[in-house]
């Protein structure tokens, strides 16, 4: 065993050195649910300090697929409809005749351009994780941003990952409810699942132990050598219930572990879910907030997340009944591509 663990860390450190990245942290939940977890790299590189296994990260857009649980609970509750279109929740938000429906906000078929990408003071939306890291976004405000750009199809013709769908749907959960989503997300998915490390953050700062995040961007999206900024606080309002989520590792193995044993949703509604159509990327598809990653040699669903700063990606191999969640603080990584390599690794050593 102990072989096996000195293989991995070395696996770890090359992955660092091979990407060129910070700092990496990992956790590997195997059949019998044993779990493996280490990191290699630092919290910061300005610092130097050391990562360590139990330091927060930003989850980007891992989030989403907690906020499909959320939605497919109310909907088992009888409390709506992921066939009922937007307007019947929320009046007024979308034009009078539009005829777009939860379910295509919940699998991106809605045609709802990304406010993240719609232009603002010559500028894209997301370069105000940036420029303007103090200012407080409302999720309506990023709603009518996105409106200011048309529609890119007739709503369920095609695929377009768009923000905007996740932040209605954060809208739509609260407005159903009449409870703020932080204490939403914290009764239904973090407090049955004991995810003790992962919140729904109210402020730009992380609450305890926590990785920097750095980023190879410029503030006009070019590509860097170097890493351009180094992250510490992060206007969240920006990302909301597209991607604000906090955790670590261990704790989205946790929720992933719950929600395909059918302990937050039933079978049916994880079986809608898992209705994968493909995106238009190579072995990608789409189901209800869940990606299924498919080659040659295995299938995995689950989720990445990108937010100013990090990468994260989780996943559940079926066929193994494997969980492996990545999460590395740069952006960009390729965490994805990262997770896929590791996984080979690993089931070499078990």
């Amino acid at each position: 065993m102990q072989k096996k663990i000195r293989e991995i860390d070395l696996g770890l450190k090359h992955i660092c050195e091979k990407y060129n990245i910070p700092g990496i942290s990992v956790c590997w939940t195997d059949a019998n649910r044993a779990e493996w977890k280490n990191v290699y790299g630092v919290r910061s590189v300005e610092t130097g300090e050391p990562l360590q296994d139990d330091d927060q990260f930003r989850a980007g857009s891992t989030t989403k697929t907690l906020i499909a649980v959320i939605i497919m609970q109310l909907k088992e509750e009888g409390k709506l409809s992921i066939n009922q279109t937007v307007n019947t929740i929320l009046d007024g938000v979308l034009q009078q005749e539009s005829t777009i429906t939860i379910k295509h906000l919940l699998n991106h078929t809605s045609g709802l351009e990304d406010y993240l990408w719609v232009e603002d003071e010559g500028q894209p939306m997301i370069s105000k994780f940036d420029t303007a890291p103090k200012i407080q976004f409302t999720p309506d405000l990023l709603v009518k941003e996105a409106l200011l750009a048309s529609g890119r199809f007739v709503p369920g013709e095609s695929f377009y990952y768009s923000n905007t769908n996740y932040i209605l749907l954060g809208l739509i959960i609260e407005k159903v409810t009449g409870v703020k989503i932080s204490e939403i997300i914290n009764k239904r998915i973090l407090e049955p699942l004991l995810m003790k490390q992962t919140y729904f953050p109210k402020t730009f700062s992380i609450n305890t132990s926590y990785a920097n995040g750095h980023s190879k961007f410029t503030q006009d999206f070019q590509l860097s050598d170097q890493i351009v900024y180094e992250y510490k606080d992060l206007n969240i309002s920006l990302a909301w219930t597209a991607g604000a989520l906090v955790s670590t590792p261990a704790d989205l193995n946790r929720f992933m572990i719950g929600l395909f044993n059918k302990k937050i949703i039933s079978g049916e509604s994880l079986e809608e879910m898992m209705t994968f159509k493909e995106t238009g990327d190579n072995g990608q598809s789409y189901g209800l907030g869940l990606y299924q990653f498919k080659d040659q040699q295995k299938i995995a669903v689950g989720h990445p997340g990108g937010i100013s700063g990090y990468e994260t990606v989780m996943l559940h191999y079926p066929a193994a009944d494997i969980y492996m969640t990545v999460m590395i603080n740069q952006m960009p990584a390729g965490a994805t591509s990262i997770a896929d390599e590791l996984y080979d690794s690993f089931k070499v050593l078990e």
